[in-house]
């Protein structure tokens, strides 16, 4: 659908992120926290905004995100699968 044909103009709004696979839906339905394995999964699987200081940003890309950027990403996936998000989960504001 073209910008045109939208009500108002606007043009649809863009996803941040490339829609989550089978995969990933998987491991991130399966329990209600956070995990290794889908951590590891998640920063593997998206471009995420992560603190400078955060380990995987030193490690290189070696060592698990340690700042707010998997634990933000995961519950946004739970929300998009229409799952509840346990506060214990969420980022805290630094």
């Amino acid at each position: 659908m073209s910008a045109d044909a939208m009500p108002g103009g606007m043009p649809p709004a863009e996803t941040p992120h490339p829609p989550v696979t089978p995969h990933l839906a998987a491991m991130v339905s399966a329990r209600d926290f956070i995990d290794f394995p889908t951590g590891f999964a998640i920063q593997a699987a998206y471009d995420l905004d992560h603190n400078p200081k955060c380990s995987f940003i030193v490690g290189d890309g070696a060592f698990l995100c340690d700042c707010h950027a998997v634990p933000q990403r995961w519950c946004e996936l739970r929300e998009e699968l229409g799952l509840p998000v346990p506060d214990r989960e969420r980022p805290r504001p630094a």
